[in-house]
């Protein structure tokens, strides 16, 4: 049984889960509005996991899908269960413990071993009754702590979508660098091709021209020998008809 001057009491307003939560990070429970928002938001983005738990409830039969839950659940007033104490420990690295009369306690942390504990006090079953937080909850300057977390994870998010940016400028470099290289061995080839047939022509060529020149000269001789035998023929001619007369 716990003696009520151990706990801090919060209003029952049907907010009370979000307030204990607002109370635990901020010393204020009137930031509930945004702790809610942020606990149905992430209930909702991962509705794979939840959604086994909230679909089909046949306590809340308004909810179908993720759509009806977050508009359900970010409605003021409505009560928070055992959905959005997983939700909580999920976001926060925060040891949840929750004490009732005649059960025992109850623990719900993403990692048992963190320094932040927050106890709380339950009047009933952990889908009904109401909560509140007790003070020897374990706080220990927890916004100074998740600030700083949450700077290193933005740091370390930067840093590797740098090295993600940088991997993918180096890569592009490097395949520039690889298509000049081919073109250039394109060009070479394609040099080196033409040189060839170049060659090649010329050899057609010489051989063309040597045939050419050689049937000139064989007509050329062809034609010398023919004159040389119609010359000696007609000097024959001639001296007969001399001699005739």
């Amino acid at each position: 049984m716990f003696v009520s001057k151990l706990e801090k009491k919060i209003l029952g307003d049907g907010n009370c889960l979000f307030r204990y939560f607002s109370y635990f990070l901020y010393n204020d429970d009137n930031l509930h509005h945004y702790i809610r928002m942020n606990v149905v938001n992430h209930v909702f983005k991962n509705c794979e996991y939840f959604g086994r738990f909230v679909l089909n409830d046949p306590n809340n039969p308004e909810i179908l899908d993720k759509n009806s839950y977050k508009f359900y659940m970010s409605q003021n007033g409505i009560y928070g269960g055992e959905v959005e104490l997983i939700s909580f420990s999920q976001i926060y690295p925060i040891l949840i413990v929750i004490y009732t009369d005649n059960f025992p306690p109850i623990y719900y942390s993403r990692d048992l071993n963190t320094q932040f504990e927050l106890n709380l006090h339950l009047s009933s079953f952990i889908d009904k009754g109401h909560y509140n937080v007790l003070l020897n909850s374990k706080n220990n300057n927890f916004l100074i702590y998740y600030k700083k977390i949450k700077s290193k994870e933005y740091y370390m998010n930067k840093k590797n979508n740098m090295n993600v940016i940088q991997r993918k400028k180096i890569n592009g470099l490097i395949k520039s660098i690889d298509l000049i290289r081919l073109e250039k061995k394109r060009n070479k080839d394609r040099k080196s091709s033409m040189s060839v047939k170049r060659l090649q022509n010329k050899r057609n060529y010489i051989v063309f021209f040597t045939c050419l020149i050689k049937l000139i000269n064989a007509r050329i001789s062809s034609f010398q020998s023919l004159f040389q035998f119609r010359s000696g023929t007609a000097v024959l001619i001639s001296r007969k008809m001399h001699s005739n007369r």
